[in-house]
């Protein structure tokens, strides 16, 4: 939207103010117009990429690496692993599944 497009141009503008001027240039009214600009283009940000089929959302990823790390270990105790065994394997199953979910 033509709002959303302003506080782009703001929060840019902003930022390269503050690039060339250093720090201590902006005004808390600056700073504070900054945040407001950018948490409404951060939230139009979220609200357009939230329906996407592989988005990973908050705190899934860690779901799934824990989900996997308890499967991993079930299978190695039904195997007769010792708990050494067992806690290595589900450290290296957390460990893959999330290295497995990063882009």
């Amino acid at each position: 939207s033509d709002d959303i497009m302003e506080d782009i141009r703001t929060s840019l503008l902003t930022l390269e103010r503050r690039t060339k001027e250093g720090p201590g240039y902006l005004t808390h009214d600056d700073i504070d117009d900054f945040a407001r600009a950018a948490g409404r283009v951060l939230m139009d940000m979220k609200a357009q990429g939230k329906d996407l089929p592989d988005r990973i959302r908050p705190g899934e990823r860690r779901a799934r690496a824990e989900a996997a790390s308890v499967e991993a270990a079930e299978i190695a105790e039904e195997q007769g692993k010792s708990p050494q065994e067992i806690e290595l394997i589900a450290r290296e199953a957390y460990d893959a599944a999330t290295k497995a979910m990063i882009p």
